[in-house]
């Protein structure tokens, strides 16, 4: 019973898994909604919905286009973006499909 209890959470943990890495490289498209959090600072965190024209507004950055790109290609512009007001910034990237 508890062989078949840890293949059955290794098998959900894997599905999760590929599952978040195939969300991850698919392009951001309108419609979707985002939700930035970054980390002990939630002035600069914020849900949005991806507009037809594939931008978005952000705190201090106002708006920016995130159409096309993948999250962790987004996830890599908002450090640069954020770096510049916080230390190493934490930022955590949520993705529901529109």
């Amino acid at each position: 019973m508890t062989r078949r209890l840890l293949l059955i959470n290794l098998v959900l943990a894997l599905s999760v898994s590929l599952w978040a890495q195939t969300n991850a490289d698919e392009q951001i498209k309108p419609n979707d909604t985002l939700t930035v959090t970054v980390a002990d600072h939630p002035e600069l965190s914020k849900t949005n919905t991806v507009r037809a024209d594939g931008k978005v507004e952000m705190p201090v950055l106002g708006t920016i286009l995130v159409g096309g790109f993948t999250v962790a290609e987004l996830h890599k512009n908002l450090e640069r973006a954020y770096g510049i007001l916080v230390a190493s910034p934490r930022i955590s990237i949520e993705r529901s499909k529109g």
